[in-house]
């Protein structure tokens, strides 16, 4: 898994790297009123900018938590402490 994890952060890198590379992205936000298209663009890659970022903060905050090696983390490690999505759901009377 250790070897994956790096693959995964080389390409979340690239990834930011090419968005924050665009000139769609560098330019001054847009208004939805004058150009909606490009609006959306921007929308679209700041959101995936920051969830790659959170991608990243998480992996670190995991190898941190367990403290061992990247390749030793239980695949399940990301659920612990979570209900599961039915219960999450459930209105309150």
């Amino acid at each position: 898994m250790g070897q994956h994890v790096k693959l995964l952060r080389r390409w979340i890198h690239t990834r930011i790297r090419e968005i924050e590379a665009d000139r769609r992205y560098r330019a001054a936000p847009a208004l939805v009123q004058i150009n909606a298209p490009l609006a959306l663009i921007q929308v679209a890659m700041e959101t995936e900018v920051g969830v790659l970022k959170a991608v990243l903060v998480r992996l670190a905050l995991i190898e941190k938590d367990l403290g061992m090696k990247r390749d030793r983390a239980p695949r399940n490690y990301l659920m612990r402490g979570r209900r599961p999505m039915h219960y999450t759901h459930r209105s309150v009377s």
